[in-house]
Formats: C-alpha cells, sequence, structure tokens
C-alpha cells in the first residue's frame, strides 16, 4: 500500500509469527486490517483504537469485509490492563453483508482479528494482530476461543511489544 499523505495517520501492522504462519489467507486478512485501520484512523476522528461504538452503530463499514470493532470488555478484573494495552477484535463479515447498508456495529461473524495498537509517532500507529480466529487458522468460533488465560497472554504480550517497539 502506498505511503499515506503527510496530514494522514501512518498505519504500520505485524503478525505474532510465533501463533501465526505467512500463509496467503493470513497475509489477505493482515491487508484488509491495514487497509480498513489507515481508512478508520483517517476518517473517523477521536478513534482510538477502534471507532466510537455510537458511530458504528449508525454507519456501515468503512471496509467490506469489516463488521464490528471493539475493545474488549471481559474479564472485569482485567479491564484497566485491556484498556491500557488497547486490546480489542474486529469480526470478519462476508461482504454481502457489509454491504447490505447494515451499521458496522450489526455486522458480526464468529470471525475475528485479536490485535493491540499504540502510537509510535504523533501520526503514526503501529498495530499488532496477537491472533486471526478464523477456518484457515482452525477456528469456527471466535466466541468460544477466549479464555481468562489467553485474555492474559494477550495482554502479556502487548505490554511487551509496546515497552519494546523501537
Amino acid at each position: 500500500m502506498a505511503d499515506a499523505p503527510k496530514d494522514e495517520i501512518q498505519v504500520t501492522i505485524a503478525l505474532d509469527t510465533e501463533v501465526l504462519d505467512d500463509s496467503t489467507a493470513n497475509k489477505v486478512a493482515l491487508e484488509v486490517i491495514q487497509q480498513y485501520k489507515e481508512l478508520s484512523f483517517n476518517v473517523c476522528e477521536n478513534n482510538f483504537i477502534t471507532p466510537n461504538e455510537n458511530i458504528q452503530m449508525r454507519e456501515v463499514s468503512l471496509h467490506p469485509s469489516v463488521g464490528r470493532d471493539r475493545v474488549f470488555d471481559f474479564p472485569k478484573d482485567l479491564r484497566a490492563d485491556i484498556e491500557f494495552e488497547h486490546l480489542a477484535h474486529l469480526h470478519f463479515v462476508e461482504s454481502h453483508l457489509a454491504e447490505s447498508g447494515k451499521p458496522q456495529w450489526y455486522c458480526t461473524s464468529p470471525y475475528a482479528a485479536v490485535y493491540s495498537g499504540f502510537f509510535v509517532a504523533p501520526k503514526h500507529v503501529h498495530i499488532y494482530v496477537h491472533d486471526l480466529l478464523t477456518p484457515a487458522n482452525g477456528i469456527e468460533d471466535a466466541h468460544e476461543f477466549y479464555t481468562r488465560d489467553l485474555m492474559e497472554s494477550y495482554l502479556y504480550y502487548a505490554s511487551e511489544i509496546r515497552r519494546n517497539h523501537k
């Protein structure tokens, strides 16, 4: 993808290669996430790390393959860490759902990308994809996959990546 104009927010993206391989399906998913996040950060005001839920409830998605995009809200006792690390997930949807005119918030699916993000400069966001919960990676329903241990693991790696990013 071409470099963003100077006044736009630049988005870089990385994949957890210890968990996910660089298969074509994963590369395509990363491209979709990057395209969506570039649009999202540059179109939606006050967007970090996800578009405001009220906006998602009113507007269609900026990308036809991306549905609901939200920060995790469980486990409740980890909520402060989740917010601090900007640990979120977005739903991958079939194109016809997003193109149906349905607001983004109501476009959900059993497939998701788990990610965290942080600013590395005033106009540069780094997104780190921890997991792609899709059939290509052996997952049939992301919502049945999340456990407390997994959430703690995501938080640990989100913190390490943020602290050690160069």
